[in-house]
């Protein structure tokens, strides 16, 4: 019969009332019962051993079921503790015979040989290290964290003064500020050659695993689990724009802890996901890499018109005149472009008052002659949050873009199709751009742009990818708190304009590129999808080890 109770020596209707009370007042908290009326020694009158799994934030509600159990019909007291009250050494005893009454909702069970814990016994925070006054060390800020990486790298050297966070190799910096913790700005610190001690911002939660108590791998898995973000989130204070999380607001959180050698085997599982995820993240760093590297070569440093001119005996400018010596200095390394590539480039250069001197035949014009504003739309209807781009899930740093949190709620937004180049109108100093791969929706204070001549989607890319684009939308953009850039001073942007076949050519020798970064940006996605329902089922004791070597085998 539906609320009613099994295992515990009861009446019919008196398990009906202990199930009504309680999930009426304890709702989805795990609640087990031990004693007499489990070993089948109780008497009409004895009084059940209840035990609960309420957190510290369910203090009140434990109270009001007290008083409802001393207040009800039941013909005897209902003995009702707390299992963090609990001696530790009564723990054993209840554990050996015992029935769980009510089960907690998904997370919170307590699994066999795991102890019901509080953050603040299981880490360091804000942990001691100590730093010498005047002396440089490594220092990371916010914006080094990207959500898309595990590990966080020093991005410069400071002299240390006073005060700031202050971190070692494997602690977990977890960020303060509200928009950073919604985006997953979290990391380990990992140190570059021989620095070890560092520090950084102090907007950074440092958190650090306990020696005996908890790996400070796991630390980190346990700091990314969605309950104790939702948990930190749920804790800040401060005005709406610039919320923080106190750092002795974490001491409360409550979660099961695996045993040591679990906690290894968990954080090692997770870390091998990461593993194969950060290496498809830095091979296509390194395909971005090279196609940048190629963009710069031929329209930036004009390194195959340089080229030509030498093997002509072309006379070389004198602004262009070191880039010429590097390229004499390379010998045999300098590997001359194929005979039909080479033809496509001139020897010569000529001056223009804009731009100073830049390869004879070449075009300087606005932008608005080689791309121009998409401005279809799509039904929101057929978005998803995997498909929708907006300011809040474009990375900063041309990192790309995260799912969407939230859908827009009007009817249509601008569309986009494979081969537009989307950058965020806002705040242009954060240069986040994305080349699309597939179709889907964006928001108005994206900029989508559109190539006018087909196959040269990669050469426009990385012409926006440039950070001198982003500096001039910055200096023609509109608005001092959130500056948006401006639409017309975009289009009238003053560029370089190469023929249309070295555009194309540029383009169709780095799609290549392109078409592995998607391919492995879909397996990241898979692969990300499956680590944080893995990382959701081991932390809350939902599948054990075994499962989960066995699960991640049939993935492989």
């Amino acid at each position: 019969m539906k609320g009613e109770l099994t295992g515990i020596d009861l009446r019919a209707d008196e398990h009906r009332e202990v199930a009504r009370l309680l999930q009426r007042y304890l709702p989805d908290t795990e609640v087990w019962t031990y004693g007499s009326r489990v070993k089948g020694a109780a008497r009409p009158a004895s009084d059940p051993n209840l035990v609960s799994f309420a957190s510290a934030g369910q203090k009140e509600a434990v109270s009001r079921l007290r008083e409802a159990f001393d207040e009800s019909a039941l013909p005897f007291r209902v003995d009702l503790f707390v299992w963090d009250n609990v001696p530790k050494g009564f723990r054993r005893n209840i554990e050996e015979a015992r029935v769980v009454v009510q089960k907690a909702k998904k997370g919170c069970k307590l699994s066999e040989g795991w102890q019901r814990t509080s953050f603040s016994d299981a880490v360091h925070l804000n942990p001691t290290v100590k730093l010498t006054k005047g002396n440089r060390y490594p220092f990371i800020d916010m914006k080094s964290l990207n959500p898309a990486c595990r590990e966080v790298v020093p991005n410069e050297m400071r002299t240390f003064q006073s005060g700031g966070a202050r971190f070692l190799p494997k602690d977990t910096l977890l960020a303060r500020i509200t928009p950073c913790l919604e985006n997953g700005k979290i990391a380990r610190y990992n140190p570059i050659g021989t620095n070890r001690e560092a520090f950084g911002s102090t907007e950074f939660i440092v958190i650090r695993g306990k020696d005996g108590v908890t790996d400070n791998d796991f630390v980190y898995y346990l700091t990314i689990w969605p309950e104790f973000r939702k948990f930190a989130i749920s804790q800040m204070t401060g005005s709406s724009g610039r919320q923080r999380v106190p750092v002795g607001s974490l001491v409360g959180f409550k979660f099961n802890l695996p045993p040591l050698p679990e906690q290894k085997a968990i954080a090692h599982i997770l870390g091998s996901l990461d593993d194969k995820i950060e290496l498809n993240r830095r091979m296509n760093e390194t395909l971005e890499a090279m196609a940048q590297a190629l963009f710069k070569s031929w329209f930036v440093y004009f390194d195959p018109v340089i080229d030509n001119a030498l093997a002509a005996g072309n006379v070389i400018p004198d602004e262009l005149k070191e880039r010429a010596a590097i390229r004499q200095g390379l010998g045999d390394k300098r590997k001359s472009l194929p005979d039909d590539i080479r033809r496509l480039f001139p020897s010569e250069f000529a001056y223009a008052e804009e731009m100073g001197w830049i390869p004879k035949g070449w075009e300087i014009g606005p932008l608005r002659l080689i791309a121009t504003y998409c401005s279809d739309r799509i039904p929101t209807s057929e978005l998803t949050l995997e498909n929708y781009v907006s300011t809040e899930n474009m990375l900063a740093e041309k990192k790309g873009i995260c799912t969407a949190a939230k859908l827009p709620t009007v009817k249509t937004t601008s569309s986009y199709q494979s081969g537009n180049v989307l950058v965020s109108n806002i705040r242009p100093y954060f240069k986040k751009i994305w080349f699309a791969e597939d179709s889907g929706g964006c928001s108005n204070d994206i900029l989508n742009f559109t190539v006018k001549e087909l196959n040269t989607e990669e050469y426009l890319l990385n012409l926006l990818w440039q950070d001198n684009f982003f500096d001039y939308m910055m200096t023609t953009a509109k608005g001092s708190k959130m500056p948006r850039g401006d639409k017309d001073a975009i289009m009238n942007w003053k560029v370089i304009i190469p023929p249309i076949k070295s555009r194309r050519l540029f383009a169709e020798t780095v799609r290549g590129f392109y078409k592995q970064i998607s391919g492995k940006y879909k397996i990241n996605t898979v692969l990300t999808q499956f680590s944080d329902k893995l990382l959701t089922r081991l932390l809350s004791g939902e599948i054990r080890i075994k499962q989960a070597e066995q699960t991640l085998g049939d993935r492989s």
